[in-house]
């Protein structure tokens, strides 16, 4: 059964966890907190930065906190 647009759309509460890591290897740990806002769910982690600095962040996701570990990686750089 295909799923609507609006099922698709529902925010959905997760257990996040994982690192950030720059070009010469220093691993930043990330914790991070459930913020609700309306029908949204967002997980931020703060930790600090050089500005310019290109990261690598390595992410696993485990949707409704049971089941499978989703990985998610990507590079990005953030400034100040």
């Amino acid at each position: 059964m295909k799923k609507t647009e609006t099922e698709m759309d529902e925010a959905v509460i997760a257990n996040v966890f994982g690192h950030a890591t720059n070009l010469i290897g220093q691993l930043k740990k990330l914790a991070f907190k459930e913020v609700k806002e309306d029908n949204a769910i967002y997980y931020l982690a703060t930790f600090p930065i050089n500005n310019a600095e290109t990261l690598k962040f390595d992410l696993q996701i485990q949707p409704n906190k049971a089941g499978k570990l989703l990985p998610l990686s990507f590079r990005t750089q953030v400034f100040h």
